[in-house]
């Protein structure tokens, strides 16, 4: 008896396991049905929700009419619309005090117009101006032979510290009117100051100084090729009387001077520019009064000689 109650409880025990075994496993057979069972719920050639699936060459045909429209504005199946931004009160973040301007303010600011005709230099030739006014700086070479031997037998047996004693750089300041009676000829009065200043420096601290000097008044015929463009070509030849002056010496006599160059014009109006110009001159002049000579005064000057070439730059004004 003892044996049969001892094996009917081995046999109650191992019910208990497999059942509760089988309840163990029941789980993972409801999750492995599952889609069997939707697959066989389902029409056949339809998706999960009843819609024929896209293919890959519908993607660019927009969304599918059988779909829902939840669906459809969410862009995804399944996936609620974001909800909007809620919108900023009005009136954030405030303008700056004041922005925008208020109509007529002067906003964007007005700026003169100009016409194309106001832009572009003039096509056609330039006013004439019989009136031309003229002031001009020139500098050049020169060598008055008389004056340099004068000056090398002054610090003859010296020491030179700074320079040397010839004469050779002839400077200018000239001032001129000139009145055109037609574009290609007019009549210059001239007024030109020539100098040339020296400074010789000997050891011990002596110096000695020097300037030649000449002023000429003049009158000058003006051939001018003139196109009414920005260039203007000009030939002056003239005449110049002058009056010069060095150490005790003085002379006077008529110097010639001939002067090639042009002249450049800017602007609508034309009445300004600038003259580029090569100036020969032809001036010997004989001494009128200074020192008697003397073998103990030093070498004889009796010439001042200005025959030089310079070039001389020059501002003029039309009128």
């Amino acid at each position: 008896m003892r044996s049969i109650a001892y094996l009917s409880m081995r046999i109650r025990i191992a019910d208990v396991s497999w059942v509760n075994f089988g309840f163990a496993l029941l789980p993972c057979a409801v999750v492995m049905a599952s889609p069997q069972m939707a697959s066989a719920a389902e029409p056949s050639g339809t998706g999960p929700t009843g819609v024929m699936p896209a293919s890959p060459s519908d993607s660019n045909q927009g969304p599918q009419t059988g779909a829902p429209a939840t669906d459809q504005a969410a862009g995804t199946a399944g996936v609620p619309p974001t909800p909007a931004y809620p919108p900023a009160p009005m009136g954030y973040p405030p303008p700056p005090p004041g922005y925008p301007p208020p109509p007529g303010a002067g906003y964007p600011p007005q700026y003169p117009a100009y016409t194309p005709e106001e832009q572009e230099a003039p096509s056609g030739p330039a006013p004439f101006r019989p009136v031309r006014l003229r002031f001009g700086y020139g500098m050049g070479y020169f060598h008055p032979s008389q004056v340099n031997n004068y000056m090398k037998a002054q610090v003859s047996g010296a020491d030179v510290v700074s320079g040397f004693s010839d004469m050779v750089l002839l400077l200018s300041l000239d001032l001129s009117g000139a009145y055109y009676f037609t574009h290609w000829f007019g009549l210059r009065a001239n007024l030109v100051y020539l100098f040339s200043p020296k400074i010789l420096e000997i050891y011990g601290g002596e110096s000695h100084t020097y300037w030649l000097q000449s002023l000429a008044p003049g009158l000058s015929l003006d051939f001018a090729i003139d196109t009414g463009g920005i260039a203007r070509l000009f030939a002056s030849p003239g005449l110049a009387y002058q009056y010069a002056s060095f150490e005790d010496w003085s002379a006077q006599g008529v110097g010639i001077e001939l002067a090639l160059g042009t002249d450049l014009s800017f602007g609508v109006a034309r009445a300004k520019g600038v003259s580029l110009a090569l100036v020969f001159r032809y001036a010997n002049l004989g001494v009128s009064s200074g020192p008697a000579y003397t073998p103990s005064y030093g070498p004889r000057v009796d010439h001042l000689d200005f025959t030089s070439l310079l070039f001389r730059v020059g501002f003029q004004l039309g009128i």
